[in-house]
């Protein structure tokens, strides 16, 4: 649990007004988040300022397909007085992994989907929550609203998860443009044509409930995965895909570990609110659990859970838990 509050940022207008109110409100959290990204990239031998650089081309490329999406983070650049080139940078996460679980399942109160959201834990203060008219959704400072999880009025849930693959596209699409293109989706079949765009910059996994659905869409650099829930379906960070298991560069024990826990948990419990908290606080095979607390081990990254996140989707309802939800305690927002 952290004394800092999550920021709740409400916007309304244009693409560009909605990035300009993000920008302004978060301009000490973006200018804070550039110079730890910059950091990050230093321990791996890269600069930041080449990838701002490399960034020029990239933004007119995107325009292509997310004109509104580009509108979006100029508005968030010029908000925050960033350069538009280091802001699209602050997207173009291609060398980096974020370890991350979500669950969804069928119960009484209609499907509840949960989700952590884990990362370096001086990224906590990172966060924030963004409210519009129809959606509400938890993303990092610099990058669109959707990135990690989102709700919308057209009762469409969903979560993000990093995968990684032999062969990413240093010149393609950002995930976060796609991830922003889910909140503004009206049917399933708009999520399955962003997740067959054959030009996506890394790969990711989405959980996804819309209306009474549950499934999972693995995206590939090229090429996608989609994975049926019936009662239930959990997800973390390497592929299930058979088809696109070559594709995969390697993926850490500790995601199958805890894939194999929350689909335990799942299998004997009923499932229900409770549950998804159980499964999200849950510490089988620690340090490299469900509910990750930051640890320092030879050959490891620091990861730690910086927020917890639960969605009653009939409901509309969104919990967050600021920190550990072994700890933490949910608070609910609506939009």
């Amino acid at each position: 649990m952290y004394a800092v509050e999550i920021p709740v940022i409400e916007v309304e207008g244009s693409n560009y007004d909605i990035g300009l109110t993000i920008g302004q409100t978060l301009k000490k959290q973006i200018k804070r988040l550039i110079q730890l990204e910059a950091k990050e990239y230093q321990k791996i031998g890269k600069e930041f300022s080449n990838y701002a650089e490399k960034s020029k081309p990239l933004i007119g490329y995107v325009n292509k397909y997310f004109p509104k999406y580009v509108a979006e983070l100029k508005g968030m650049a010029e908000g925050s007085g960033i350069d538009v080139n280091a802001m699209f940078a602050l997207g173009c996460e291609d060398e980096f992994l974020y370890n991350c679980t979500s669950v969804a399942g069928f119960s009484k109160e209609g499907i509840i989907l949960g989700h952590n959201e884990d990362w370096l834990k001086d990224f906590t203060d990172s966060l924030y929550i963004c409210k519009m008219r129809d959606s509400i959704s938890l993303s990092y400072a610099g990058h669109l609203p959707g990135f990690c999880a989102g709700l919308t009025s057209k009762k469409l849930a969903f979560t993000e998860n990093a995968l990684e693959f032999k062969n990413c596209n240093s010149k393609g699409i950002p995930l976060h443009f796609f991830t922003r293109a889910f909140l503004d989706a009206k049917k399933p079949s708009e999520l399955i044509k962003l997740a067959s765009m054959p030009n996506k910059m890394i790969g990711w996994n989405s959980l996804i409930v819309f209306g009474n659905k549950i499934f999972d869409l693995e995206f590939a650099p090229k090429g996608y995965a989609l994975l049926k829930g019936n009662q239930y379906l959990a997800h973390t960070n390497h592929i299930l895909d058979k088809n696109l298991k070559s594709q995969e560069r390697e993926h850490s024990k500790d995601s199958s570990w805890r894939l194999e826990q929350a689909n335990e948990l799942l299998r004997n419990n009923k499932f229900d609110f409770n549950l998804v908290k159980k499964i999200l606080a849950d510490h089988k095979h620690k340090p490299f659990s469900i509910c990750c607390h930051e640890y320092e081990k030879k050959g490891t990254v620091p990861y730690a859970t910086l927020a917890s996140v639960i969605v009653n989707v009939r409901k509309n309802e969104f919990y967050i838990a600021h920190g550990n939800p072994c700890k933490a305690k949910y608070k609910k927002y609506e939009f």
